[in-house]
């Protein structure tokens, strides 16, 4: 009902539409519906992409397709999680949220069998929580 409100109130290309179907893709993942969530998911990133593309929704939004797609497009995902990873280092190299990327990205390259580029990134996420840690 937010999300047919929103698109009444500010046409269909709105961030705050962009932002709800991000919520609602979230919600439909923890449910395990993966097929529907990853639509929601990527209706607001095209949203996004028009708004605000270097933002930290669209960052998450990326993300979360990257996660869904892994398994069954791992090209695709690794696409997602790298423009979600440049997104991030907007905010500096050594953000948690860099480290977050880097974690799924080498969970994806483990998956693929890449275990070097997989240690590298968590190297690079050791890396990175230390300096924020200490």
């Amino acid at each position: 009902e937010a999300l047919r409100i929103f698109k009444l109130n500010n046409g269909t290309s709105h961030v705050d539409v962009a932002r709800t179907l991000e919520s609602i893709g979230g919600i439909l993942l923890k449910k395990d519906e993966r097929e529907l969530s990853l639509l929601r998911f990527q209706e607001s990133l095209s949203i996004h992409q028009k708004v605000d593309c270097n933002s930290e929704s669209t960052a998450n939004v990326l993300m979360n397709i990257g996660i869904l797609l892994g398994s069954e497009c791992p090209t695709d995902a690794m696409d997602h999680l790298k423009q979600s990873l440049e997104i991030r280092k907007l905010q500096g190299n050594e953000h948690e949220k860099v480290a977050d990327v880097l974690i799924e990205i080498a969970k994806l390259l483990n998956m693929q069998e890449e275990s070097d580029g997989a240690i590298e990134c968590f190297r690079e996420v050791l890396r990175i929580l230390k300096l924020r840690l200490g």
